[in-house]
């Protein structure tokens, strides 16, 4: 699939605004202790969002998402560790962290060690941190390289971990601490702006509202105990320590004005974790699963959980939502037909993902018969007007809600209880297969549902 021009527009400003902003702050940092920690003056919301978007990164995208995939929401207890882990460090480090960081101007993690023993473990200590982070800095750029390439597909997963590690290290190493800080508030507020004002509201909506997401899922995936205690003491055991070690942590608690400061900071990083982030991309992985269990992803490629890695499940919903709801027919009561019944009106055209799609079915139909010994295959696309089809579906769309739909699951009219619509009317999308044993299917299924009410003289 090609990247829209806008789409691409969009991702350069992005990628290049961050490292605008490493650049900026490489020409105004002025000593050690301003490249470090930020000079020590900078504001609790400044490292509270940098914190969170800083220890759940590309992880939020990609492995809450995972979870709500798998499990619902109750994936968000893993978050809950982030609050009690965040909540344990102002109680129990910030106050002797920022105390001697202030007291002996520390610079990072292996000089606290050094001031407490020698040299040999504040080597140690940062050599374990350099591997450690080596590990977890990879894991953040790969989640990001994975939500690039589910969200522009030409771009390959590798492709994207070198454009993302390259921008991220640069602005990293030329800012310093205030451009990681700025570039992770920047971040953050993008990404909550989006998951909040269109992510949610609009993937919502799109798949039926309550009613739709609620009839495709096990009840499990709407509760909280949809998990083992044995797996939230595994999150504690891995999770909550790193607020205790990681070596990114105190140089924040350095750079903050003074230890109120960097409690409130902890503490609102603390309430963004968890409820905040975690019920966010947990939901939205849920959302991927209904979207799945829906059809609506059938066109990627995705058809059954086995075909989809739950990790990309966020992303793909994201960027590929089906039907159109502004592909409709409505009634014109101003022209009649001979009967005085209203006409039909169609509105209806294809966008950019079934042109997308008419391209790529013509590779794969020229692969297949090539690999079959075909010679001289030559393929053409003769794109005709909606409605020109053999096989055209949609205009009474079958669903669980009677406000999103005409036909509830047996196809029966939700208006007219003793009508049935068995054809391709039903489908609201299509592939490039011939449909009609499907219309057999749902023919045969409606006719002994209702056969089944018949007897029971409910028609």
């Amino acid at each position: 699939m090609e990247i829209h021009w806008i789409d691409l527009t969009i991702f350069i400003i992005y990628l290049f605004s961050m490292l605008g902003i490493g650049f900026f702050f490489y020409r105004k940092n002025e000593s050690k202790e301003d490249y470090y920690v930020g000079k020590r003056e900078m504001s609790a919301g400044h490292i509270g969002l940098s914190v969170v978007a800083t220890d759940v990164g590309g992880g939020f995208s990609i492995g809450l998402g995972g979870l709500g995939f798998v499990m619902g929401i109750s994936g968000s207890w893993m978050l809950f560790t982030g609050i009690l882990g965040a909540w344990l460090s102002i109680v129990f480090l910030i106050p002797k962290v920022y105390s001697h960081g202030k007291n002996f101007n520390f610079l990072s993690f292996p000089q606290l060690l050094e001031h407490y023993y020698d040299k040999r473990p504040a080597l140690i200590a940062g050599v374990i941190s350099f591997i450690g982070y080596v590990g977890f800095t990879s894991s953040q750029i790969l989640a990001g390289a994975k939500l690039a390439s589910a969200t522009f597909q030409v771009i390959t997963t590798t492709e994207a971990v070198l454009m993302i590690g390259i921008i991220a290290i640069v602005y990293t190493v030329a800012g310093g601490l205030k451009a990681v800080v700025y570039t992770d508030t920047v971040q953050w507020i993008i990404l909550m702006s989006g998951l909040i004002l269109i992510a949610i509201p609009f993937g919502y909506f799109h798949l039926g509202g309550w009613a739709g997401i609620s009839g495709y899922l096990p009840p499990g995936f709407f509760s909280l105990t949809n998990i083992s205690l044995v797996q939230i003491i595994n999150w504690m055991i891995t999770i909550v320590p790193i607020w205790f070690i990681g070596m990114t942590l105190y140089q924040r608690i350095y750079a903050c004005k003074d230890e109120k400061t960097a409690k409130k900071a902890w503490l609102i990083a603390g309430l963004f974790e968890w409820p905040v982030m975690a019920f966010l991309g947990t939901l939205l992985g849920l959302f991927g699963r209904v979207a799945l269990e829906q059809g609506l992803l059938a066109g990627m490629g995705y058809s059954t959980v086995a075909d989809i890695d739950s990790e990309i499940a966020l992303p793909v919903f994201l960027r590929h939502i089906l039907p159109y709801h502004e592909n409709k027919v409505t009634l014109n009561r101003e022209v009649r037909d001979k009967w005085g019944m209203p006409t039909l009106v169609f509105d209806c055209s294809f966008k950019e993902n079934e042109l997308n799609m008419r391209k790529d079915m013509q590779q794969q139909a020229a692969e297949m018969l090539e690999a079959a010994g075909a010679k001289n295959v030559q393929t053409y696309d003769q794109l005709g007007a909606p409605g020109l089809g053999i096989h055209e579906m949609g205009t009474a769309r079958m669903g669980r809600d009677p406000k999103t739909s005409v036909l509830n699951k047996h196809n029966q009219v939700w208006d007219a209880p003793n009508v049935f619509v068995t054809d391709g009317a039903s489908m609201a999308s299509a592939a490039c297969q011939n449909p009609s044993l499907t219309y057999m299917a749902l023919t045969a299924r409606a006719a002994d549902f209702a056969v089944s009410e018949l007897k029971k003289m409910n028609l």
